[in-house]
């Protein structure tokens, strides 16, 4: 759902380091910019979806006030980490506690109703805590309390990550080490600690259960998935409609790996499914599992019923190879090698609503095979949310659900939502 976002904002850090103040720690003397830098169109190297909102770095090869943080959308429970409850329809800057905006952020990503990153050192890439905000009420922003919070507070606890991913109301990380955390609620197991139940939950980074070495992590809205060193796909949590991939629907607190000898590069947990990318001979091929009642499967089933216990391999267009993939709530997207984004499953909000558009169609017809998205743009990267999408070329574009802002066209109405990308402002 949340894919784990990366980016080369280092050379923001580089460009802007004489505006630091010394330090012996480079991951406390952020760069520091006015509160906000008003533009009329801002680039993003990297997108992230979440619930009802979403977030980007600034590009560091088009702005000088790149590697900064934005998020747009609903503001609820300060998940924009601006300082604010709320909402905006337009991109506006996660900030620090003094009020100004950190430009050296290496990678965001987008929960349900909070956001994690992680930051750089200013003059040398440097490893350090995750930093959170937003609603912390199962201890999903990992710095020891259950309180929420306006600005990005750090994970304690001493672990550096490479990685992080912010899930439904959890948290997961790989650290240096290639050991995976995980923080936050766990009441499904998906903290992948070996318990279950309201004990299972975490305020600070806990390993995972596990002695394999990590690369790739996704948290899920209950379950969480990932990656090791070997290629294999392992996941732990919910596993109501087999989104575990394990040939079953019993749930695991600790990391079980998925029934295929496929090597896989990427894999992408959403609300009740799971997707997967190869690698090696057969890249580019995606294989998902889980819920299929709304087609996210991508496999030409939908209605009740309509799940796989397996990693099953969509049925894509011939010749179509890609190069990323996201899960939603209950639709799967992904970008292809030529640049073009197909979506399918879920195309509507709620019964009745007439849709909200989130496999960027032109429809609110819900699709069990893969379907292009309507327009001439070639995206480099997608991220699917709960009903929307963010994708960007340079240029960011949007779309289904609006209502919140999250879109980020100017836009914010009750019921509104776009079947076609809108450029965000």
């Amino acid at each position: 759902m949340n894919n784990r976002i990366l980016t080369a904002a280092l050379g923001a850090t580089a460009l802007l380091s004489a505006c630091a103040s010394e330090s012996s720690n480079p991951i406390e003397s952020p760069i520091t910019l006015a509160k906000e830098v008003t533009t009329t169109s801002v680039h993003f190297d990297t997108v992230t979806g979440g619930g009802y909102h979403s977030c980007g770095i600034t590009d560091v090869q088009v702005q000088i006030f790149a590697g900064i943080v934005r998020c747009w959308g609903l503001g609820s429970n300060y998940m924009l980490g601006s300082g604010s409850t709320a909402n905006s329809a337009t991109p506006v800057q996660v900030i620090e506690s003094n009020g100004f905006a950190f430009a050296g952020w290496t990678q965001v990503s987008a929960g349900r109703d909070h956001s994690c990153g992680l930051k750089s050192g200013i003059l040398v890439h440097t490893f350090g805590p995750a930093h959170c905000w937003g609603l912390n009420t199962s201890g999903q922003l990992g710095n020891g309390t259950t309180t929420g919070s306006q600005y990005n507070t750090p994970t304690i606890g001493g672990v550096s990550f490479k990685t992080v991913t912010a899930g439904g109301k959890h948290t997961c990380g790989i650290a240096t080490t290639g050991t995976a955390y995980c923080w936050g609620d766990g009441t499904s197991g998906q903290l992948g600690n070996g318990l279950s139940g309201v004990a299972a939950s975490r305020t600070s980074p806990t390993p995972v259960s596990s002695n394999l070495t990590w690369k790739w992590i996704e948290a899920g809205d209950f379950h969480t998935c990932a990656i090791d060193q070997g290629n294999g796909a392992f996941c732990w949590g919910r596993n109501n409609a087999g989104q575990l991939g394990i040939g079953s629907t019993i749930s695991k607190t600790v990391p079980t790996r998925a029934i295929t000898s496929l090597g896989l590069w990427e894999i992408s947990a959403g609300g009740s499914h799971t997707c997967a990318r190869t690698d090696g001979s057969t890249l580019g091929k995606v294989y998902c599992w889980g819920d299929g009642f709304y087609g996210q499967l991508g496999n030409n089933t939908s209605g009740t019923g309509a799940r796989a216990l397996v990693p099953t391999l969509i049925q894509q267009p011939a010749g179509v190879i890609y190069q990323s993939i996201s899960a939603g709530l209950n639709h799967t997207c992904g970008v292809t090698t030529s640049g073009s984004t197909y979506c399918w499953g879920r195309n509507t909000y709620a019964p009745g609503s007439g849709g909200s558009g989130q496999l960027g169609d032109g429809t609110a017809t819900n699709r069990n095979l893969p379907t292009i998205v309507s327009g001439a743009q070639s995206y480099t990267q997608v991220s699917a949310g709960y009903y929307h999408n963010t994708a960007t070329t340079g240029l960011t574009y949007s779309w289904g659900l609006g209502e919140f802002g999250q879109l980020g066209n100017g836009t914010i109405s009750s019921g509104y939502f776009s079947l076609v990308p809108v450029e965000v402002q």
